[in-house]
């Protein structure tokens, strides 16, 4: 099997020595006419591969290329009989799926390619160099990385959670972050080429290093080169788990990732000064994240069904809501789902770029008044779908047991409040109330002792099983739900009560 990847990788390297030998021999500003046509030629390899994709997979070459599916299947069918053939289909939508997603979260990665480039003071013509050999080291760290992440997914199934946790939080960040500029200067890889090589300041053309009185002495252009291969890694780190979240094959986790990153460096030359139109791609990013890191996390559920036999008798209602089988999320629908929110975005980013130039281009004031207007409900629009969507996933939420929705329905809400009075209103009111009911349990947790937790939570504990045991006119969904939801506020109560006694108040 190793022999395949070894093929691979050297299609791959003949592809770039064909590349930087042959077409970019000498150095030279890529304009953008020539980098689309390179990038449709890898979208071009990549959708071809595809085709190479279903043959292996439906004939099992070589023999033993489709074990993981293999595997995965006997998992949700222990007693059937699985043929290691026939598997081309299914194969073919996880490796688009996996390649869709790679490309989409690596646009990013052009942005503070851009801007490393801006800080480095890289000369046009020396560009394609770095980017070059920024593949080549790309293929060894992803491919490092992919090879530890499907090992540990195959050992450990509990990393999936890990994994799905990660990408929530991670979904979490790019929400709230900025569009700061990159801090270039603070890199760790840059601290740590100085620390190793005596940098200069000038650039020799396209070498790397100089002597400099027998010493080997770094050029700006390594700087760059070093930077370029510590961001990619640092973007791997968020793309291979949500990668693997839709494959744990690595052959297809592996080749996906080189096209995405094939296609996005011949890119960058044609996008890196429009990539800021579309706006709203970081937040189509930022729901694909959530989705993927759900739904590892619910991967596992059927697992709590194991633990209804070591809880005492009478608490199996506690886990009686999961699901008896693992829960499967078709590739199709991963599909569907993944291009249909990147779409989402493309759209409302082309929507809001085209209404802009046509306000900035108005001689008319009123006629800008018009347009701006039209941004605005534009806005209101897209946020009133946005908050209306959570709060409807929030509402399908209420039946799990725990606070269910009132999380999701509180997200939606805010989204809402944004752009609606009445809805910055509702907000606000929840924010006092949930203000005073803080004050009123700071001066509950200031007269009660730590002693007080163990009888407080067991009597909690014993008066919702009384009535989950003999008030048959609640349904069990509402009592375990209030449950949990009064659960929280008193354990906001308890934590504030040991935090008092560590600071001896």
């Amino acid at each position: 099997m190793v022999w395949i990847y070894v093929g691979f990788i050297f299609f791959i390297c003949t592809m770039l020595a064909l590349d930087l030998g042959v077409v970019n021999r000498k150095a030279h500003v890529i304009r953008a006419r020539e980098s689309l046509i390179f990038t449709a030629f890898t979208v071009f390899l990549a959708l071809s591969f595809a085709a190479c994709v279903w043959w292996m997979y439906e004939n099992n070459w070589p023999e033993g290329i489709t074990g993981e599916f293999v595997r995965l299947a006997a998992q949700r069918a222990p007693d059937a009989e699985i043929a290691a053939t026939g598997w081309g289909r299914e194969a073919t939508i996880k490796y688009l799926a996996a390649w869709v997603l790679e490309y989409s979260l690596s646009v990013d990665n052009i942005f503070v390619i851009a801007v490393i480039f801006g800080y480095f003071r890289v000369p046009a013509h020396l560009q394609h160099r770095v980017l070059f050999w920024g593949i080549l080291g790309a293929l060894v760290m992803r491919g490092a990385m992919i090879v530890a992440g499907v090992e540990l997914v195959k050992r450990f199934e509990w990393v999936n959670y890990i994994f799905g946790l990660f990408l929530i939080y991670t979904a979490y960040k790019m929400f709230r972050s900025g569009e700061g500029e990159e801090n270039v200067a603070h890199s760790p890889a840059v601290r740590l080429a100085q620390k190793m090589f005596r940098v200069t300041h000038e650039y020799h053309g396209s070498r790397f290093f100089i002597r400099d009185a027998g010493a080997l002495v770094a050029t700006p252009l390594f700087l760059a080169l070093l930077v370029v291969e510590f961001t990619d890694v640092i973007f791997a780190v968020d793309s291979i788990p949500a990668v693997i979240g839709i494959t744990s094959d690595p052959f297809i986790v592996f080749t996906s990732n080189v096209f995405a990153i094939l296609g996005l460096r011949s890119l960058f030359f044609a996008v890196a000064a429009a990539l800021g139109s579309f706006r709203y791609l970081k937040t189509a990013l930022v729901f694909v994240l959530a989705f993927i890191g759900v739904k590892m996390l619910l991967m596992g559920v059927h697992n709590l069904r194991d633990l209804a036999e070591q809880l005492p008798e009478g608490w199996g209602w506690l886990v009686s809501w999961a699901p008896e089988h693992k829960l499967h999320v078709p590739t199709e629908v991963s599909l569907a789902i993944i291009v249909g929110m990147l779409a989402l975005g493309v759209i409302a980013s082309l929507f809001a770029s085209a209404a802009e130039r046509r306000r900035r281009r108005s001689p008319m004031e009123d006629m800008a008044e018009a347009i701006d207007l039209t941004r605005r409900n534009l806005r209101r629009v897209l946020i009133l779908i946005a908050g209306s969507s959570v709060i409807l996933v929030g509402i399908a939420l209420a039946p799990i047991p725990g606070p269910g929705g009132i999380p999701v329905i509180i997200a939606g809400l805010m989204i809402l409040a944004t752009e609606f009075i009445w809805a910055k209103r509702l907000v606000l009111r929840m924010r006092r109330q949930a203000n005073a009911m803080a004050a009123t349990t700071e001066v509950l947790a200031r007269r009660s002792s730590p002693w007080t937790i163990p009888p407080v939570l067991l009597i909690h504990a014993a008066a919702f099983l009384a009535l989950y045991e003999w008030v048959n006119a609640l349904p069990d969904v509402f009592v375990i739900s209030t449950y949990f939801g009064t659960l929280l506020m008193v354990g906001f109560w308890a934590w504030r009560v040991v935090a008092r006694h560590r600071r001896g108040e």
